[in-house]
């Protein structure tokens, strides 16, 4: 655990996302995003629909989606290293969260012919693959069913080692 104080924000121009570190600048750019995703290696980041971004510890924990979720990414920042940590399938991707070195999904699945609803999995954090094995998780009906209006609003729990779907704001 770290005693940084990091903070994110929303980039511009080519810039996703403006990382502070005590004060110390990083940033996240588009072609740093085209060496690891290759949804977005011809497009720009007004192509990007979604992304949302959290730190934990020393982590900046991201995912970020196009085509109406169809193409995405979810990556691990270092901001100690300054690097990509790890990087795999992001398609449908709401909510990213880090726990027991292990990378924890949260996606929103919703398509032409699919009932919308919700899936879980994870992959050990330090995967570096789009398309990596993951572990599914088995969500009850209710979860599995229950979507929040905003993708934002969405948080995983632990209890213990056990992944919990909670809708926050509601």
């Amino acid at each position: 655990m770290s005693n940084s104080a990091i903070t994110i924000s929303i980039g511009k121009g080519d810039t996703l996302l403006d990382i502070s570190v005590n004060g110390t600048h990083q940033a996240i750019t588009l072609d740093m995003l085209k060496g690891i995703w290759k949804n977005i290696s011809e497009d720009e980041l007004s192509d990007i629909e979604y992304f949302n971004a959290e730190v934990y510890n020393n982590y900046i924990v991201c995912c970020v989606t196009v085509a109406q979720g169809q193409g995405g990414i979810v990556f691990v920042w270092d901001t100690q290293a300054q690097k990509f940590v790890h990087y795999s399938n992001g398609e449908f991707a709401v909510k990213a969260v880090i726990h027991n070195n292990k990378v924890y999904v949260l996606r929103q699945v919703a398509y032409w012919g699919v009932t919308a609803h919700l899936e879980l999995d994870c992959c050990p954090l330090g995967a570096i693959a789009e398309d990596n094995e993951v572990t599914e998780i088995s969500l009850d009906e209710n979860t599995k069913f229950h979507l929040a209006n905003n993708p934002d609003n969405y948080a995983i729990h632990f209890d213990g080692d056990i992944p919990t779907i909670k809708i926050e704001n509601e």
